[in-house]
C-alpha cells in the first residue's frame, strides 16, 4: 500500500543520504512519458510527507533509525579496536557501510566480513549488494577473499538447480558449491507463488498417508487460512 511504499522509499532516501534534487534527476532514467509523470507526482508527494515527518521528529526532539546510523558516524573516534567483525555483510546499506568505514579509519583496524551475496534479500530495506560484489576494494582497501564452498543444507540436485539459477544474474559472484549431504534429493519442482494453494492441495492429495509441512517467512497465517478454507 501507499504508506508502506513511502516508508520504504524514505529509508532508501535517508540511508543513501540523498537530496530531493538527486531524486528528481533520476526520473529521466524512467522509460515512458506517463511513467515519468507518475514519478514526478510521487516525488512531489514524498517531499511534502518527508518535510512533515522531519518537522515532527524535530518537534519531539527525536531521531529515527537512519538518523542514528548517519549521526552516529559523526561521533566515532579512536577506541583502539584492532579488528572489526561484520556478519551478514551482503545486506549492508550505504549508510551502514560509511559508518563501518569511519570506524575502520579512525582505529586503523582490520575488517573481517562474513556474507553470501546469493542470500542478499534486503534491497527493499536499503541493502546495496554492490558494496559486497563490486566496490569492496574501493571502500575498504586491499582484501583477501576466502570462499566457504561446502553446504550441509541440501543435496546435489537442489544445489545444482539453485546454483545454476542464481548465477544467471551477471551481478552475482561466481562460485562453485559442493554438497556434503549424501541423502536422496527427491523431486525438485518450481511453482509460481500465486499457485500456492493449488500446489499444496495436489501434494496433500498425492501423499494422503504422509504429513505435509509448510515453511514460510512471511504471510504464513494467510496461506494457512486459505488452505483451511479450501
Amino acid at each position: 500500500n501507499f504508506s508502506t511504499l513511502i516508508a520504504t522509499f524514505l529509508s532508501h532516501y535517508k540511508s543513501n543520504e540523498l537530496k530531493i534534487d538527486d531524486v528528481r534527476k533520476k526520473y529521466l532514467l524512467i522509460k515512458g512519458d506517463n511513467n515519468q509523470k507518475r514519478a514526478l507526482i510521487f516525488i512531489s508527494l514524498f517531499k511534502k510527507i518527508y518535510d512533515k515527518y522531519h518537522q515532527r521528529l524535530k518537534d519531539e526532539n527525536s531521531i529515527d533509525y537512519d538518523d542514528m546510523i548517519i549521526e552516529g558516524r559523526k561521533k566515532v573516534g579512536n577506541e583502539w579496536y584492532k579488528y572489526i567483525l561484520v556478519d551478514e555483510f551482503q545486506d549492508i546499506s550505504q549508510a551502514r557501510s560509511k559508518l563501518l568505514q569511519k570506524i575502520q579509519m579512525e582505529n586503523e583496524a582490520k575488517v573481517y566480513c562474513v556474507g553470501d551475496d546469493w542470500q542478499a534479500i534486503y534491497q527493499f530495506a536499503g541493502g546495496d549488494i554492490s558494496i559486497f560484489t563490486k566496490d569492496f576494494k574501493k571502500e575498504y582497501g586491499i582484501f583477501e577473499r576466502v570462499d566457504i564452498d561446502s553446504t550441509f543444507r541440501f543435496g546435489k540436485k537442489i544445489n545444482l538447480l539453485s546454483s545454476n539459477f542464481i548465477q544467471k544474474n551477471p551481478n552475482q559472484l561466481k562460485k562453485k558449491i559442493y554438497s556434503s549431504n549424501k541423502s536422496h534429493d527427491g523431486l525438485v519442482v518450481v511453482y509460481h507463488y500465486n499457485r500456492f494453494n493449488e500446489v499444496a492441495k495436489k501434494i496433500m492429495e498425492m501423499e494422503k498417508r504422509s504429513k505435509t509441512y509448510i515453511l514460510g517467512r512471511y504471510n504464513l497465517n494467510y496461506y494457512d487460512a486459505q488452505l483451511k478454507k479450501n
